[in-house]
């Protein structure tokens, strides 16, 4: 009886019943809203990646060749810190997730929507919806944007796409003054 009885506990723990549970909600941001919190736009490709231990948990902080600035101050490099990473407990890894979090490989490229956090480092606007990987196709580069449209488009085009954004932005913060 002890030993179902422990069997029980265990598999219990194992799913996750009695634990305190989390949950990630993210509300869906359009084109215009990303653009519009994004302090910096840029195309960048991911270099390197380390893990620090903050007070709201594990951080991936991933640093960046920026190719093109598309909105922002211009920089050779950038670092984004996206909650989530790995980190050693004794002598296990263990890797801690949140939903939504963008991931970034070395070597992938993507067009990034991105705000600054105030201590030098970036962080994604709305996590994963203001992440886009850009694909090298026969067609050239190809990149879906955020929000609501017409679905994958050269980086080109898309970058045109961003920038009527901005403007749309603009002008809606004038006419408001």
């Amino acid at each position: 009886m002890k030993k179902l009885l422990f069997s029980a506990l265990a598999g219990a723990v194992a799913t996750g019943v009695g634990a305190a549970g989390s949950a990630t909600s993210l509300v869906q941001m359009d084109l215009q809203s990303i653009v519009s919190d994004a302090s910096v736009i840029v195309v960048a490709t991911a270099m390197d990646r380390e893990y620090v231990q903050t007070e709201e948990g594990v951080h991936t902080i991933t640093t960046f060749d920026v190719s093109d600035t598309v909105l922002g101050a211009e920089q050779e490099t950038l670092r984004v810190s996206v909650p989530g990473g790995v980190r050693r407990i004794g002598k296990f890894k263990v890797a801690e997730t949140w939903a939504g979090a963008p991931l970034f490989l070395r070597g992938s490229e993507a067009l990034m929507f991105l705000t600054d956090r105030g201590d030098g480092d970036y962080r994604v606007v709305g996590f994963s919806q203001g992440s886009a990987p850009v694909h090298e196709t026969i067609e050239g580069k190809m990149v879906q944007l955020p929000g609501d449209n017409a679905g994958p488009m050269q980086l080109g085009e898309a970058i045109g796409e961003i920038m009527k954004a901005a403007d749309s932005a603009q002008g809606t913060s004038l006419s408001l003054e």
